[in-house]
């Protein structure tokens, strides 16, 4: 695989990794790279951490092909089609059908994606993305090349009868593709039904109405977040193919006095309430440790290492790079950074540091005696001026804008003091937070909220409550972090301790960061059990641990604390929940017992 991802490298191919059993790009935001060619070594850093991963390739002028997608439902023999466009690099797909190669035509501007083109045959153009061999298909079959020749330069018969304006009479496309399309033309068939919305002058949100309704009729649908994905590409694609400047609309100001108010509380049905939020358990944004759609709290106190984490995660995310060098991201695209501690220089030399050890761009002068660092522009968008408080409405209004436009994967605030007012840290931060959990469900995205832990804390101490304001933060926050340092350790090492309000606790573990920033600069983490400690074998929920203890006889509150080492709170909120679910119950003197039908 190594072998002919250098081999494909060396066409000039702009080449992404493949999803185990699937046919689409491991990151979500690979648009980026129909625009530009991820550099060898980010390539090599994909294919070497992604296991199981396949190979494929960013069709159209970025790689300077074009390929017509032979299904293998096609009436017409494939040895009919070579006769009519001769190429001599053709590959046969894991269900049965083929690729046919061809060179991008010289002087072409743009050549789009077309579904069906021919009958039973799709374009895979500017944009397109298409699997490469040996990957294999989710069938069981494997691509693999039929000739590996030159290909041919595209076919001008097929690009003048692209270039024919369309009749309205004749575009039946239309009609057959609302109907809905099964895997494999999905992506495409999305593509086009925008980009022909979009030139009838349909607006955005009346684009992506369109859509989400004509994917419930696909089998299966796509992604919601594929759907929006399409049709923020096609627009900005229409907006720079459009002949004068762009349209854009607004309201009459003076108008807004008349405008009845918007409803801020709303009601929807049950099958819509399901088909909106529900999901198939807990989706990993990044393996194991950040939950997709999640409100997560990394607690530290300081020098722990806590700023370089949240930058090596903004940078995986971003890049899709694996966390901490081994944790896979299953949710990549842009992130925000709003840091309102530390100083912009310490914050821009870590960054960099992380972006240039993770994807090595590196410039060679003079036949290698001189190397200088290039930063890779990741799609980080950092706040400079560190105005967020939760108390100015005007400030979240900007930053929800912000939001809307980019559409984060995560959004970083460190620390949490700094946003909120320290004179009513507990009476109102809860209230003004809220705001981050409506977004949350808005626009699908995770934040991460960095917060200082309480002075001398035991670094042997599993308890959450270990956090300034803890009622607070565990009654709003659904993942955590805890991080700690101990006389155990070397000073560059650490413990973080990670749970989730649905799956429970998660094994701990060690982090050696070793980094230097100094020439020669070094960053790099290693992820490693806690020495002497226990690694169970999966997640367990937070009460299992009392379940266990009350299983060897009736204890009172007081024995479980002083039996597990735990907050007094922290247990009575277990017991709460153990008594909600019916597996225990309190007797009359105070002790509490698991019930008979729980054995």
């Amino acid at each position: 695989m190594l072998d002919l991802i250098k081999e494909y490298g060396s066409y000039g191919w702009s080449i992404l990794p493949v999803k185990p059993d699937e046919k689409r790009p491991y990151m979500q935001n690979w648009l980026q790279y129909t625009k530009e060619r991820a550099s060898t070594q980010v390539v090599s850093e994909w294919f070497t951490h992604l296991s199981g991963a396949g190979v494929g390739v960013v069709t159209g002028k970025i790689s300077g092909i074009l390929v017509l997608d032979v299904e293998s439902t096609c009436p017409e023999p494939i040895e009919d089609i070579l006769r009519k466009y001769p190429t001599n690099m053709v590959s046969r797909t894991g269900s049965g059908g083929y690729h046919l190669f061809f060179r991008y035509p010289p002087n072409r501007g743009r050549v789009s994606n077309r579904v069906r083109i021919f009958d039973g045959i799709d374009l895979r153009a500017d944009g397109g993305f298409i699997v490469l061999p040996p990957t294999k298909h989710p069938s069981g079959g494997r691509y693999e090349w039929v000739s590996k020749g030159m290909p041919s330069v595209f076919p001008a018969s097929i690009l003048e009868a692209e270039a024919q304006p369309s009749n309205p009479s004749t575009e039946t496309w239309i009609s057959e593709l609302l109907r809905g399309v099964s895997e494999g033309g999905r992506n495409d068939a999305a593509a086009r039904l925008a980009g022909y919305f979009f030139k009838k002058g349909v607006s955005s949100d009346i684009v992506e109405a369109l859509l989400m309704e004509w994917n419930e009729r696909n089998d299966p649908p796509l992604p919601t977040s594929e759907i929006r994905t399409t049709i923020k590409s096609i627009q900005r694609n229409h907006a720079q193919d459009m002949l004068g400047p762009v349209r854009v609309e607004f309201e009459d100001d003076r108008a807004a006095a008349e405008k009845p108010k918007e409803n801020t509380f709303d009601l929807i049905r049950m099958s819509d309430y399901i088909k909106g939020y529900g999901g198939d358990g807990v989706m990993w944004a990044v393996e194991d440790w950040l939950p997709e759609k999640s409100i997560t709290f990394l607690v530290s106190p300081p020098e722990s290492y806590k700023t370089w984490i949240l930058l090596d995660l903004a940078v995986s995310i971003s890049s899709g790079l694996p966390f901490l060098g081994s944790a896979r991201v299953n949710q990549c695209g842009p992130c925000v950074i709003i840091q309102q501690e530390d100083s912009h220089l310490g914050l821009t030399e870590r960054l960099a540091l992380i972006a240039n050890a993770r994807m090595g761009n590196q410039l060679k002068l003079d036949s290698g005696e001189y190397t200088v660092p290039l930063n890779p522009d990741l799609p980080i968008y950092i706040h400079p001026s560190r105005l967020l408080r939760f108390d100015n409405p005007k400030v979240l209004e900007e930053l929800e804008k912000c939001i809307a436009q980019i559409r984060p994967r995560v959004v970083m605030i460190d620390p949490l003091y700094s946003a909120t007012s320290v004179d009513n840290y507990m009476a109102q931060s809860a209230e003004q937070m809220m705001v981050l959990k409506s977004w949350r469900d808005k626009y699908g995205c995770s934040f991460i909220i960095a917060h200082h832990s309480k002075k001398n804390t035991d670094p042997d101490s599993t308890a959450r409550e270990d956090a300034w304001g803890s009622q607070f933060l565990n009654a709003f926050l659904e993942a955590g972090w805890q991080i700690r340092r101990s006389p155990k350790l070397q000073q560059n090492q650490i413990i973080a301790r990670r749970h989730s309000k649905v799956m429970g606790n998660l094994p701990s573990v060690t982090l050696t960061f070793d980094i230097s920033t100094r020439y020669p600069m070094q960053y790099a983490v290693a992820v490693g059990p806690v020495p002497g400690a226990e690694t169970p074998s999966a997640a367990t929920p937070a009460q299992s641990d009392i379940y266990d203890i009350l299983k060897t006889g009736n204890l009172t509150q007081a024995e479980l604390v002083s039996m597990t080492g735990k907050n007094k709170s922290t247990i009575s909120r277990q017991i709460k929940q153990l008594e909600v679910a019916g597996s225990i119950s309190k007797m009359p003197n105070g002790a509490y017992q698991i019930n008979p039908n729980d054995f």
